[in-house]
């Protein structure tokens, strides 16, 4: 969509401003924009789209945004080279990315591949774990979307949720909700086992079994990421027995209430540990804050 007061499309507008909004956010693994256009462009400039997919394109004003990233190399980048069938081009290309992006793997190792096959994985792994702590969804988290070096890339269709709401999805296209906000870990898990078939052309037997049992730990590791990753907003340092039931727990009433998902845990904050061991001031001094955030018709009928 166009933006009406700049002539811009809306899309590279948010692309610019998202990175600087994550960045600030302490969400290091976001790629920062730049945005460079002859802005507004002349109406002897345009592009023509047809954004709807019906036929029916028509001529827009075009901008340009710079994105820059140290590499761009994606999990795709090793999955076209497995459609072409050309190992020998996916070995030199795995060979360059460890030997010039990751440094702690060493280049001579046998087992470099599964090494950098783990790296991947936990970088990405916790780069989602990051989302989920800020309420951000990328909206087309498929293979060619996700960057090797466990960046946030590529995020089109993205949105941060309001109101919380697990099945949150910002693109409008993806009817199925194959993207949605609570579906992104398991996303990024399905991928990671794609992008491990992609690799077996260049791996010996032995290291696709290796690489087996790495992905074998993924979704618990996820898990406790993204766990520990609530529990830091909610000031607790480490995991202890019925803290994933506590999050859940949270996450419902916040639905439920369709509480401002930052705001909640912003309003959060202003309580005390000691708070705790004085039941009646605890309820008003935790929950006059949270009305705030919360719906007030849901709020007065829940008797919250």
């Amino acid at each position: 969509m166009v933006n009406p007061i700049s002539g811009v499309s809306d899309t590279l507008l948010a692309g610019f401003f998202v990175s600087g909004t994550a960045i600030s956010a302490v969400v290091v693994v976001v790629v920062a924009d730049s945005l460079t256009t002859r802005w507004p462009m002349s109406d002897d400039h345009k592009v023509w789209r047809d954004k709807s997919y019906s036929g029916a394109a028509r001529q827009e004003r075009a901008a340009v945004v710079a994105r820059v990233c140290r590499a761009w190399y994606r999990l795709g980048s090793i999955e076209i080279l497995d459609k072409r069938r050309e190992p020998a081009l996916m070995r030199t290309l795995v060979e360059f990315i460890i030997k010039h992006h990751f440094p702690s793997i060493d280049v001579e190792d046998e087992d470099r591949f599964v090494k950098w096959y783990t790296e991947v994985a936990h970088r990405n792994l916790d780069m989602v774990a990051t989302w989920q702590g800020v309420g951000f969804t990328h909206g087309v988290l498929n293979t060619d979307n996700v960057s090797v070096l466990g960046v946030t890339i590529d995020y089109g269709p993205y949105g941060f949720i309001d109101h919380y709401y697990e099945s949150y999805v910002p693109n409008t296209s993806d009817d199925m909700g194959r993207y949605a906000f609570n579906r992104q870990p398991q996303i990024l898990l399905w991928n990671l086992e794609k992008f491990a078939l992609a690799l077996e052309p260049i791996l010996s037997a032995d290291q696709k079994d290796k690489i087996k049992e790495v992905r074998s730990t993924l979704e618990e590791y996820v898990t406790k990421k993204v766990l520990e990753t609530y529990l830091l907003k909610l000031g607790l340092k480490e995991i202890q027995d019925g803290d994933a039931s506590l999050v859940e727990d949270l996450l419902r009433l916040m639905q439920d209430t369709m509480a401002d998902f930052t705001c909640t845990f912003r309003q959060l904050a202003e309580s005390f540990p000691g708070d705790v061991t004085m039941p009646t001031r605890y309820k008003k001094k935790l929950m006059d804050p949270l009305r705030i955030v919360m719906l007030p018709s849901i709020v007065t009928s829940t008797n919250i």
